[in-house]
């Protein structure tokens, strides 16, 4: 259940179950909750480490800005989970770049390398 509060922004209720709900539990100056995550993008393709050099390669389309450096979390089918840090970005080209915009579809340079990647698995930083 912790995995799933940290994608969505609605929140979950019980809908009565034990007691009408009290008014420390309507969000009354936004239509939704806080985000702790926000979604940084999601794997498009995977090249191992053995054909990428020492490390993986992996191909995102960023939702969000991301930066070298910063850590990120992935989140896959079965919510596994784990972290990892952005060591290079690269555009298509091959190119050196320093930040992701929304919209790019970018290589990363990843550590740690043996990480399961899933295409399609969801990429998320934590929010500012």
């Amino acid at each position: 259940m912790e995995e799933l509060a940290r994608v969505g922004t609605r929140g979950e209720s019980e809908h009565f179950i034990s007691e009408p709900p009290t008014g420390a539990a309507m969000i009354y100056d936004s239509p939704r909750l806080p985000q702790k995550y926000i979604p940084a993008g999601i794997v498009r393709n995977v090249d191992p480490a053995a054909d990428s050099g020492p490390q993986p390669t992996v191909e995102i389309e960023f939702r969000n800005p991301v930066n070298r450096g910063e850590v990120l979390e992935f989140l896959g089918r079965g919510l596994d989970t784990f972290s990892f840090t952005v060591q290079g970005l690269r555009n298509p080209d091959g190119a050196p770049v320093e930040r992701a915009n929304p919209g790019d579809r970018l290589q990363v340079v990843v550590t740690p390398p043996n990480c399961d990647w899933q295409i399609n698995g969801l990429v998320r930083k934590t929010s500012a």
